[in-house]
């Protein structure tokens, strides 16, 4: 179903909000929930990486922590590494 088809369904069947009954939704559009950063020192486009956010939820969160540990000044580098593995159910 394209970002159209969605919007037009959401008119057609006159969908509401469940709290306060308005019925003024924005159209549909693409979101993107990874965050996006640059691996290496340059910062053209094929450098270009994307992080899930529980993952850069850990950089973002102990920046001050790094900046006082590390270097007082900047620029300073935080690196992740790490593997992410798959839990799913058997079938």
């Amino acid at each position: 179903m394209s970002n159209e088809e969605a919007t037009s369904a959401m008119i057609s069947e006159a969908c509401k909000c469940p709290v306060c009954g308005a019925r003024d939704f924005a159209s549909v559009n693409d979101f993107n929930l990874l965050f996006t950063t640059d691996v290496g020192p340059g910062g053209d486009s094929s450098s270009k990486a994307y992080l899930r956010p529980e993952t850069a939820q850990g950089i973002l969160m102990n920046y001050h922590t790094v900046q006082n540990l590390m270097r007082l000044k900047l620029p300073f580098g935080i690196g992740q590494t790490g593997i992410h593995t798959l839990v799913s159910p058997l079938t």
